[in-house]
C-alpha cells in the first residue's frame, strides 16, 4: 500500500517537474528509476527478498577445493502484468554490492528474457555466487538492471546483513 502511494506521489512530482521546466533534464527521469518498486504502464516489478551468506568453513565431508564458492546470494523478485497483453521484460544484469563500499561482490551478466502473459503474476529467484565472500562488508544490496518496453530501469533492494556461517 505504501509503495503504491509513493508511486502516485512520485508520478505527480515527475509530472510537475518535467512539464513545468523549459529544459528537460534526463537526470530527473533517471533519479525516478531508483525505487524499491517501479511500475511501468503495465508491469510492476519489486524485490521481495534478498538473502546473503558467507561460508568460509569447509562443509563436513567435503574435500578441500581452493576454487569453491564462499559467497552466496538469492534475490526473489515479483513481476505483475496488469494489462491484457503479453509484456517482455529483460533482466540485463544483477549485482550484489556493499552498502558502504560499492564493490561488486556477485554479478550475473547473463540476460534473462521473461515473457509475462496477460494478467500474469510471477515470482523469480536468482542465485549468485562468488569465490571471495563479502570481505569487510556486513551489509549488502541487490541491484537489478532491466528493460521493459525499451525503457531501462534499475531496481535497488533494501540493505541486508550478511550471514556468516
Amino acid at each position: 500500500m505504501l509503495i503504491k502511494i509513493s508511486l502516485i506521489a512520485l508520478s505527480l512530482i515527475f509530472f510537475m517537474q518535467f512539464f513545468s521546466s523549459q529544459i528537460h533534464d534526463n537526470t530527473q527521469v533517471l533519479n525516478l528509476l531508483f525505487q524499491p518498486s517501479l511500475a511501468s504502464t503495465s508491469v510492476q516489478m519489486k524485490i521481495i527478498s534478498l538473502s546473503v551468506r558467507e561460508e568460509r568453513r569447509l562443509p563436513s565431508g567435503a574435500t578441500p577445493d581452493p576454487n569453491r564458492d564462499i559467497g552466496f546470494a538469492s534475490v526473489l523478485i515479483r513481476l505483475e502484468n496488469s494489462q491484457e497483453k503479453t509484456q517482455i521484460i529483460v533482466i540485463d544484469k544483477i549485482e550484489i554490492k556493499g552498502v558502504f563500499n560499492p564493490v561488486v561482490y556477485c554479478i550475473n551478466n547473463e540476460p534473462k528474457i521473461i515473457d509475462l502473459k496477460p494478467l500474469e503474476n510471477s515470482d523469480m529467484v536468482f542465485h549468485l555466487t562468488n569465490k571471495t565472500g563479502y570481505i569487510g562488508q556486513d551489509r549488502v544490496k541487490a541491484f537489478i538492471y532491466y528493460r521493459i518496453n525499451n525503457q531501462k530501469g534499475i531496481l535497488e533492494s533494501q540493505s541486508v546483513e550478511v550471514d556468516r556461517l
